[in-house]
């Protein structure tokens, strides 16, 4: 929570990312570096959200850079460069959970990559927290995204629709078979079932959407 307040006190806003990818389209020498001090966080976080408890994303957060520098030169509203950014993030993630996939049809002697690493301190939020990316373990790679991007990371719909390069309207009945098809789910797993209201439409994301 620190960190997304700090983070909300530093965004400089559309003028300010403007001038960075002005910046960077002009090969400015420091405009590099201001990107990943600027964006890195928020991929790494997208990466994480999308992938699950105890992924290390470190590697693909370097790959999404690379891949957004070379990609650079086709961005044609300079206001819109999180978005961007924020799409090469959520392509390169659905390749990640592909691969992951391939793996676990291949084999049945690998271990569930979504056990959390770290000790938290509230077990049954912990145990939440795996039932929950087990049930997004069931989704394509495009529902999950949505799912992470609105009930996890709170994007609107406004926001959605610029990150995934399709109308708002289209979001709005994607949002609405999603959260049928979530709602089944988490209604079918007993852990789950106790953290409806987090996990569904109903939550915080949901709250502070005022659109």
């Amino acid at each position: 929570m620190a960190e997304a307040a700090r983070d909300r006190r530093e965004d400089p806003g559309p003028d300010g990312d403007a001038a960075l990818a002005r910046s960077l389209l002009d090969w400015k020498p420091a405009a590099a570096l201001e990107a990943w001090r600027r964006f890195a966080p928020a991929v790494a976080v997208t990466l994480r959200r999308m992938l699950g408890p105890g992924s290390d994303v470190e590697d693909l957060v370097q790959d999404v850079f690379l891949r957004f520098f070379e990609a650079i030169r086709g961005l044609r509203n300079l206001e819109s460069i999180r978005a961007f950014i924020t799409g090469i993030a959520i392509r390169r993630g659905h390749e990640e959970l592909r691969r992951r996939d391939v793996r676990r049809r291949l084999s049945h002697l690998l271990p569930a990559f979504l056990r959390p690493r770290t000790v938290e301190p509230d077990p049954q939020s912990r145990d939440a927290v795996v039932h929950l990316y087990r049930a997004l373990d069931t989704l394509g790679a495009d529902e999950r995204t949505l799912y992470v991007l609105r009930f996890i990371e709170g994007h609107d719909h406004a926001r959605l629709a610029e990150t995934l390069q399709v109308s708002v309207p289209t979001v709005r009945r994607r949002l609405d078979r999603l959260s049928e098809r979530m709602d089944l789910l988490v209604q079918a797993d007993p852990v789950l079932a106790d953290y409806a209201t987090g996990f569904t439409t109903g939550g915080p994301a949901e709250e502070a959407d005022h659109e």
